[in-house]
């Protein structure tokens, strides 16, 4: 992710336009043709650049809070299970059977997860 400080020159009855806004962008703010830019585009520009940077955030932390309780979950259920066949080595196959379905459907809480966060992302 590259963030660019450009600075924005406003005059008097643009003074709602930020002075300074980060912009997420990979191309150097030498490039941008400041010339041949009024001040609206180039607050238009960096208003774009700053909604994506702030999709980006967002789907970070989408997936992370999303992916932290089924992380939780998977490891209780196995820490259980094999609790359980450790207490009773007999009934192995009664208990990995259930508990691989349990890790399948908690899986999928994670995979619904992702799937949140490239909306937010992407839409």
């Amino acid at each position: 992710m590259c963030l660019t400080v450009l600075i924005q020159y406003t005059s008097p009855h643009f003074i709602w336009m930020p002075r300074i806004a980060l912009v997420y962008t990979c191309t150097p703010i030498h490039t941008i043709n400041k010339k041949h830019m009024t001040e609206i585009e180039l607050a238009l520009q960096a208003s774009e650049m700053s909604a994506e940077a702030i999709k980006s955030i967002a789907m970070a932390i989408a997936i992370g809070i999303g992916v932290f309780g089924p992380g939780i979950g998977i490891g209780l259920l196995v820490s259980k299970a094999l609790e359980s066949i450790g207490r009773n080595p007999e009934a192995t196959k009664q208990v990995m059977t259930p508990m691989f379905i349990g890790i399948a459907a908690v899986e999928a809480l994670a995979i619904f997860a992702l799937l949140v966060a490239f909306v937010i992302k992407f839409a």
